[in-house]
């Protein structure tokens, strides 16, 4: 089961806009839908109107919201990222999600296709559109002498054949 993060950009364009493919996100089979309280907030600050604001309540009811405390130590992969996205990617490296679905270019585009910590980081529409979100769950067995190299074993498991791209281990615990 996929485990999807969800910037607030994409919180907030599917509460806008009651027609955009984003909202197919919140019923697809074997996804687990996340976000941060941080990203909820986000989307609700720029949202206008109330019933704007109700939908992405009710949206967000498919959704695990989470609260994530601040990093402690550094970690430089989000010294690259403008102050107010920091949280946005520690909060999808602390909760262990597979995905982190943004549509912000300007703070994550440099990362689209690019695993951080076993998340891979795309744009929603590469998600909806290239079959990860339809995929068949993979079960693992026992990979000991059958020769597979962790690289090779971890590519497939996270989809980097499709994206890839450079891997960043960070340790979220420290």
């Amino acid at each position: 089961m996929d485990r999807v993060f969800l910037d607030a950009n994409i919180l907030f364009s599917a509460a806008y806009r009651v027609e955009t493919p984003l909202r197919t996100l919140f019923s697809l089979p074997r996804t687990q839908l996340v976000t941060s309280a941080y990203a909820l907030e986000e989307a609700k600050r720029n949202l206008s109107s109330g019933q704007q604001r109700a939908e992405l309540e009710r949206l967000c009811r498919s959704a695990e919201v989470v609260s994530v405390l601040p990093p402690q130590g550094e970690l430089s992969i989000l010294e690259t990222l403008p102050e107010n996205d920091r949280p946005i990617l520690w909060a999808a490296i602390s909760v262990r999600a597979t995905h982190l679905l943004s549509g912000d270019f300007k703070a994550f585009g440099r990362f689209y296709g690019q695993t951080i910590n076993r998340v891979s980081i795309i744009p929603p529409a590469v998600y909806l559109t290239s079959g990860l979100s339809q995929r068949e769950p993979t079960v693992m067995a026992s990979v000991q002498g059958v020769g597979t190299s962790h690289q090779r074993l971890h590519d497939r498991v996270s989809g980097l054949r499709r994206f890839p791209g450079k891997i960043f281990w960070l340790d979220p615990e420290g």
